[in-house]
């Protein structure tokens, strides 16, 4: 504990980690207070994904802007929305051997 003395208030607020309990509350208030689908917290992530895929942003900045740990869980989890990822493949390919 002595070291907490050292550590600014605002980081101690910031650190205490939240019951999920309180946060799916919080979330299925915010919710209905906007008309917005109920959903769980861990669905915003995916709803926010989704989107950012498909109009080509590249996952690396999803996965900075969604904290997942590695490009490739983004890619892993979210390949199958990123629209004619298999046609630029093969367009590609069409360059390299014409």
């Amino acid at each position: 504990m002595a070291i907490l003395g050292k550590v600014p208030a605002s980081i101690i607020e910031v650190s205490i980690p939240y019951s999920s309990s309180s946060t799916e509350g919080t979330l299925a208030r915010l919710l209905g207070r906007t008309g917005l689908p109920q959903m769980r917290f861990h669905g915003l992530r995916r709803t926010c994904a989704t989107p950012l895929l498909t109009p080509n942003v590249h996952p690396k900045h999803v996965q900075e802007l969604l904290g997942y740990a590695t490009v490739a869980i983004v890619l892993d989890t979210y390949s199958h929305v990123i629209l004619g990822m298999g046609n630029h493949t093969s367009c590609a390919m069409e360059g390299v051997f014409p």
